[in-house]
């Protein structure tokens, strides 16, 4: 367990971190007006800290970074939220009230407005891409050498593909098949559905499978992903580009590559509240250096979505935190009173 001196040491060398990118040295911090201990004093306790986990010491400077289990139990235990950003709520009251947007331009704004403050990428999900899940999967019979895939969801969407059926395959086998997948894919949401069919495209040895069977999974997995596409809204994509997000162009790329593999609506999206994801916590990335702070709205009981920013590990999190409840709430409270 940690004293309160180290508790103090620990958030003052994480704040510092946050706002110059440097690693820390005692006699920076001791300048800290409720640090009132001595350098050495504070230099010791540094040290106790970097052993038990929480600082780490990086080769080119005397100074201490915080580890992402010292960031953890900051996040966790000594966070306060920075005050100043009540000043910009009268900001973000005029966006929302001041104009009648669509629920969809709504959240694209909401999502605008958090990059634009913040400088970090937001995402805003659509509450379809969470709510919505498959009634049915159809195959329909056109003629001899084609016919069509059909999705029904929940909320009316129809999802279609017309596909040629070749001469050697029957009518009846590949009726067995979408009724197969019919049975695999029934009340499951477009995010888990997709997961479903990837997986089994992953886990199957192609060479089992059938040329028919393999095409049909890639047409069924490449319409949950367009339509699911389409139900969240990037932000600021660009300032993933800042040098304090990755150490190289390669490593950039390779995160964006699996950002765009990856479910994103999946990442982000809960009915707990805020969750803030830092480091390992990211599935898909367990050995980034950024974190992702997302919160759930709703525009009514069953119209709920998520709002989340992207950032470096040292995000500003005071300032975040408050803003992104405040945007969330916003969203919230303006179509529950549409809806009186």
């Amino acid at each position: 367990m940690l004293s309160n001196r180290q508790k103090l040491i620990l958030k003052a060398v994480i704040e510092s971190y946050i706002q110059d990118g440097q690693p820390v040295g005692s006699r920076a911090i001791s300048e800290i007006p409720y640090l009132n201990y001595s350098s050495a004093t504070i230099r010791f306790d540094m040290q106790i800290l970097e052993e038990l986990g929480y600082l780490d010491k990086t080769h080119t400077s005397s100074g201490r970074i915080p580890s992402e289990r010292g960031l953890r139990y900051y996040i966790d235990n000594l966070l306060t939220r920075d005050k100043r950003v009540i000043e910009l709520f009268p900001l973000v009251d005029d966006i929302f009230r001041k104009n009648r947007y669509s629920k969809r331009k709504s959240l694209e704004k909401a999502a605008d407005l958090l990059s634009a403050i913040t400088n970090y990428t937001a995402i805003g999900i659509n509450p379809s891409s969470i709510t919505s899940y498959i009634k049915r999967l159809e195959f329909i019979e056109l003629g001899s050498d084609e016919g069509v895939i059909v999705i029904v969801v929940n909320d009316g969407t129809v999802l279609n593909q017309k596909i040629t059926i070749t001469s050697d395959i029957k009518i009846s086998t590949l009726t067995s098949f979408f009724q197969s997948l019919g049975k695999l894919l029934e009340n499951k949401t477009l995010s888990k559905a997709r997961r479903v069919l990837i997986a089994r495209h992953q886990a199957t040895d192609l060479r089992e499978l059938e040329r028919y069977e393999k095409n049909i999974l890639e047409i069924l997995i490449e319409l949950l992903t367009t339509e699911q596409e389409e139900q969240f809204y990037l932000s600021g994509v660009t300032n993933m580009f800042d040098d304090s997000y990755f150490t190289s162009f390669d490593s950039l790329k390779e995160s964006m590559m699996k950002l765009n593999e990856t479910n994103i609506s999946d990442l982000i999206s809960n009915d707990s509240g805020l969750v803030i994801r830092v480091g390992s916590d990211i599935s898909f990335m367990p050995k980034s250096n950024f974190s992702i702070v997302s919160i759930p709205y709703r525009f009514s009981e069953t119209e709920r979505g998520s709002l989340a920013l992207i950032g470096p590990n040292r995000m500003d999190y005071r300032q975040v935190i408050p803003l992104i409840e405040y945007i969330a709430i916003n969203l919230s409270e303006l179509y529950e009173e549409n809806e009186d």
